[in-house]
């Protein structure tokens, strides 16, 4: 996680945090909303609700992640946070193909529209994710 860019390590924080439990759903909400202000936050939170949406039930395979704390980065995590930040720089074409890797193909454009609608609105040098890292290697 260390060596992610910082909107790439927000995305592995927010995947993380959404599909670990509704404590970690209202973590990314409450973070979006202090990053951007409640209505920014709103679009923001819409779009990534839209993308992870996509994402379980369009995946190709089951997507899969490492725990919440954990400072390692999964394929599919990365992937993830790649195409969000990818999207974020209106490279479309390069989203896509990156999304390629996750959905099925009648799913690939509304899921990188999904990430450039969230990705627009988070920074390039987003500050450190939410929530404390675990140490222990796995």
């Amino acid at each position: 996680m260390a060596t992610l860019p910082g909107r790439q390590a927000l995305m592995v924080r927010y995947l993380r945090d959404w599909c670990d439990s509704a404590d970690g759903q209202v973590r990314v909400w409450s973070d979006l909303a202090t990053r951007l202000g409640p209505a920014r936050g709103q679009a923001a939170l819409k779009a990534f609700e839209d993308m992870v949406a996509i994402l379980l039930a369009f995946g190709r395979r089951p997507l899969v992640r490492h725990q919440a704390n954990c400072t390692c980065v999964g394929s599919d995590e990365a992937v993830v946070a790649l195409m969000v930040s990818t999207a974020a720089t209106g490279a479309e074409e390069e989203a896509m193909m990156i999304g390629a890797l996750l959905v099925r193909a009648d799913m690939i454009r509304p899921l990188v529209d999904a990430a450039m609608r969230l990705g627009v609105n988070l920074p390039e040098n987003a500050a450190a994710p939410i929530g404390a890292v675990n140490t222990t290697k796995h």
